[in-house]
């Protein structure tokens, strides 16, 4: 466990996601990849995250993966995603819990898509992707990552009809 393949390897960079999906499911135009190593945010100090950027109306994914010993709550400002396979609601009697934030602890992932800007409670700008867990807020892992700038910012997305 604590060799170069280990926790070592993890303290390096040595992670990433492996996404099994369905046949007929969506793809998305981006996906991010959110690792929570201890204090750390894709193995960065606190306040140099990295940006996660899109366009307004791109289909993004986030996986969140928590490596480490701490607990950390994943958070999205301005967007919510249903708690289910996907993120997205198969229709009006689709029972997932709507939610903007979840808990993750050490070996934990998950998964979820988005559309940039829809059924943001914000308009179109400056989205925030933080852990909201106080011991680590306190430590400094605070707000960094960036999803859905605005268009002055970067290109306005494609009509999507």
């Amino acid at each position: 466990m604590g060799t170069e393949h280990g926790t070592q390897g993890l303290q390096k960079g040595l992670y990433g996601p492996v996404i099994v999906r369905r046949k007929g499911d969506v793809l998305p135009d981006r996906t991010h990849t959110v690792v929570f190593n201890d204090m750390l945010i894709n193995n960065r100090p606190p306040h140099s995250g990295p940006n996660f950027e899109a366009t307004v109306g791109d289909r993004v994914e986030f996986i969140v993966i928590t490596h480490g010993e701490f607990y950390h709550t994943f958070h999205m400002h301005g967007h919510r995603w249903a708690d289910n396979r996907t993120g997205m609601l198969t229709g009006p009697e689709d029972p997932s819990q709507v939610i903007d934030n979840k808990i993750t602890g050490p070996a934990d992932s998950f998964g979820f898509q988005v559309i940039a800007g829809r059924g943001s409670v914000r308009a179109p700008g400056c989205t925030t992707a933080m852990c909201r867990a106080t011991p680590t807020w306190d430590g400094g892992t605070v707000p960094g990552e960036e999803a859905g700038r605005d268009d002055s910012r970067i290109r306005p997305g494609p009509s999507r009809g």
